[in-house]
């Protein structure tokens, strides 16, 4: 199949015509159409530009194909994401002034150091995560960072992937500390030991927000 035959086809389909209407605007039998749909034959320069008209397109897209619009900035719905994850981290700031030094009293003075858990593998993971999804909103006000499938679904798999553990930890420590307190000491799943604290809690998150927000952002 040739250029102009796949072309033809899909600036039918896009146009929602069918062979046999097409046909009648040509005054050409559907068979005509079919053959140029299928490549049996080409229409020549004349029948182009009629086709073209009938099609509601451009001689040049039955030709060389249907050009991708182009990109516009300053989205709407990008500027929406910019604010919710600002807001996100505004509360996280908040948190980071106020919660923080009051849960490490509570470790301190009452040997309490279940909530503090929490708050360290929870609240840095989604900071770090809205902080790098906030970026690729940011750029995306002027650049195209949406991606194609499948690269979309692999871009959310291995954002939900590296958000995981630190997000799996505090979820597991806060249904350990409101359901089951009487059970004994925290035990996580993802027990990683210290020296990889930085990597499962800061670094990882962040490269899990561009992840998602690219996943989320696809063609």
């Amino acid at each position: 199949m040739n250029a102009v035959s796949s072309n033809l086809k899909e600036l039918r389909a896009a146009a929602g015509l069918t062979q046999d209407a097409l046909a009648e605007r040509l005054h050409v039998t559907r068979q005509t159409i079919s053959n140029w749909e299928t490549g049996r034959s080409e229409p020549d320069l004349q029948v182009l530009e009629e086709l073209a008209e009938a099609l509601g397109a451009d001689v040049t897209e039955l030709i060389y194909g249907k050009k991708e619009p182009e990109y516009e900035r300053m989205q709407k719905k990008y500027v929406r994401v910019c604010i919710v994850l600002g807001i996100v981290l505004t509360v996280c700031a908040v948190l980071h002034v106020t919660l923080r030094p009051y849960l490490h009293d509570m470790a301190r003075i009452q040997f309490n150091a279940r909530p503090i858990w929490a708050y360290n593998f929870g609240v840095p993971a989604i900071c770090l995560a809205a902080f790098s999804a906030l970026i690729c909103a940011l750029l995306s006000l002027g650049l195209d960072l949406r991606l194609k499938k499948p690269w979309s679904w692999i871009a959310l798999l291995c954002g939900i992937a590296c958000l995981a553990p630190a997000l799996t930890s505090a979820a597991e420590f806060l249904i350990w500390q409101f359901f089951y307190p009487d059970l004994g000491a925290w035990k996580p799943v993802f027990n990683f030991p210290p020296e990889y604290y930085s990597l499962f809690v800061y670094i990882l998150p962040f490269l899990g927000g561009i992840g998602v927000f690219l996943g989320c952002n696809r063609k």
